[in-house]
């Protein structure tokens, strides 16, 4: 199975309360209104279908990484980067091998901060 996950400046999208601040502090970005709304929505759209384990409420010692075979939310994630590109450096992440899983459910997998990313 592969796996992706896409990261901004180098941390995970949702890590290190990237997430957090580009819905409180849209200012400091100049993100238009427009992209910002479309950005809110996308978060929105994965809080309520993209589970997050109890042990995960700061992930900063996992990465997580959607499977592949997880079409729906790989697109909304794609849909996420691409937006964020236009005022972040994003990376796209693709590997076999995410490392030691620490949590996996039917979209995603956690792993220990120990990867092998290509």
């Amino acid at each position: 199975m592969n796996f992706v996950r896409f990261t901004m400046n180098r941390q995970g999208m949702w890590a290190g309360g990237s997430e957090y601040r580009l819905r409180h502090t849209n200012a400091k970005y100049g993100i238009p209104r427009k992209d910002l709304n479309h950005i809110h929505s996308l978060y929105d759209w994965f809080d309520n279908n993209l589970k997050t384990p109890a042990f995960c409420s700061y992930n900063g010692w996992r990465r997580f990484w959607f499977k592949s075979t997880s079409d729906r939310h790989v697109k909304k994630a794609c849909e996420l980067a691409e937006i964020l590109s236009k005022y972040f450096s994003v990376y796209e992440w693709k590997t076999n091998n995410p490392g030691n899983i620490v949590y996996e459910d039917d979209h995603q997998v956690a792993v220990n901060n120990r990867i092998n990313e290509k």
